[in-house]
């Protein structure tokens, strides 16, 4: 369906930072993209076990002045994944969301705190997901793994007001230390 196409082409569409609901390229509903974000950058490291990934675009400095760096950091066994998103540049105000979307398999429960979300996958150990420097809501999204098989699922986004300076979020996603 070409309307699918092009919405899962968005950037609300991926796991990433959203300004204002605006797409980091622009999305051209015949399959191509206009336009688009001038440098981005992605490096890989590994040290001691560790796994660390940084990648940086400037597909917002041309609305926004804003360029969007995510920090990646995951322990060497695999049970807790660190994450930094920046925006850095000088924006008017707007909101920052980063965007999470979730297996459908996946239970999902957002804490009173407003920060924190309880991951329940089918079996296994829970996991714990939480944010600082802004708050968490679930909400709906879909799973498109094949074409034209769409499943219902859900989205943790973090939300936060944008200064008039650098703003970050940090996040932790981290097995929880008992069977479900």
């Amino acid at each position: 369906d070409p309307k699918w196409r092009t919405a899962l082409r968005s950037s609300a569409a991926h796991s990433t930072v959203v300004v204002d609901d605006v797409n980091s390229s622009e999305v051209l509903s015949l399959e191509g993209l206009g336009r688009r974000p001038a440098h981005v950058i992605a490096t890989r490291r590994e040290a001691h076990g560790n796994l660390m990934i940084e990648a940086s675009h400037d597909g917002y400095a041309h609305l926004f002045g804003l360029v969007h760096r995510r920090l990646i950091h995951m322990i060497p066994d695999g049970g807790e994944v660190l994450g930094e998103d920046i925006l850095s540049g000088r924006p008017a105000g707007g909101e920052g969301r980063a965007r999470f979307h979730l297996h459908p398999t996946v239970q999902a429960s957002v804490l009173g705190d407003g920060v924190t979300v309880i991951l329940k996958p089918p079996r296994g150990r829970a996991w714990h997901f939480k944010v600082q420097g802004a708050r968490v809501a679930l909400r709906e999204s879909v799973y498109a793994a094949n074409p034209g098989n769409i499943r219902r699922t859900q989205q943790i986004v973090a939300a936060w007001p944008l200064g008039e300076e650098e703003t970050t979020i940090k996040w932790r996603l981290r097995r929880h230390d008992r069977d479900v």
